[in-house]
C-alpha cells in the first residue's frame, strides 16, 4: 500500500505542479502550491484506500464461493439421501 502511494502521489503532485504554473501565470500567490501538494497526498490517500478495499472485497468474494463449494461437499441435496424405512411396513 505504501508503494501505491508514493506512485499514486507522484504522479498527483506532478499534475499539480503543471496545474500550479498555469495558476501562477494568472496570478495565484505561492501558498497555494503547498494546499495543492497536501491535496494531491490526501487524494493519492483516498485512491490507495479504494484500491485495498478492492483487493478485500475480491478477496471476501473468493473466500466465500469456496466456503460455499465446501458446504455443499459436505451436505448432499435431500434428493440423494436414502429415504428411511417405516417400521411399520411389512418388508417383502
Amino acid at each position: 500500500m505504501v508503494g501505491n502511494f508514493i506512485g499514486l502521489w507522484i504522479v498527483y503532485l506532478l499534475f499539480i505542479i503543471l496545474a500550479f504554473f498555469g495558476m501562477g501565470a494568472m496570478g495565484f500567490p505561492d501558498e497555494t502550491l503547498w494546499n495543492l501538494v497536501s491535496q494531491a497526498a490526501f487524494f493519492s490517500l483516498m485512491t490507495c484506500i479504494y484500491i485495498k478495499l478492492t483487493e478485500l472485497h475480491a478477496k471476501q468474494k473468493d473466500i466465500e464461493k469456496k466456503l460455499d463449494a465446501l458446504l455443499s461437499q459436505q451436505n448432499p441435496p435431500v434428493s440423494d439421501q436414502l429415504e428411511p424405512s417405516s417400521p411399520d411396513k411389512p418388508q417383502d
